[in-house]
């Protein structure tokens, strides 16, 4: 199983079907509502890009916030999507993710479009 796969199946927490204790299916069905607000609901489409996304997060060691006293390594990355973007911080052991969050309602940005700029198709 390649790591996009390993990343698929940890995206169930992330789109609100979590399993187990309370706070873990409260916390699920907050991050899917984060991602619904920036514009990311739950469809293979999406579940792809943020497989994708979370895949070059790993890649990128410009994402390395912190290494915990137990090595694993947190990471932030700015997640965009076609209403705006949040901030996710996520938490790695070696390349296998364990978890994750979204950093808002302040960390959540939008775009911005400038006076007189003219919005095209896909931007």
């Amino acid at each position: 199983m390649d790591n996009v796969s390993k990343i698929e199946k940890k995206l169930q927490y992330s789109f609100g079907k979590a399993t187990g204790t309370k706070h873990s299916t409260d916390r699920s069905i907050g991050m899917l509502r984060e991602l619904e607000k920036i514009g990311l609901s739950d469809t293979p489409a999406t579940r792809q890009y943020l497989a994708q996304f979370l895949s070059k997060t790993y890649a990128n060691p410009a994402s390395i916030a912190s290494i915990q006293k137990n090595g694993n390594v947190v990471r932030k990355s700015l997640l965009m999507g076609p209403q705006g973007g949040t901030m996710l911080e996520t938490y790695w052991d070696s390349n296998r993710l364990i978890s994750g969050k979204t950093i808002g309602p302040a960390g959540r940005f939008h775009h911005q479009v400038p006076p007189g700029h003219k919005v095209l198709p896909g931007e």
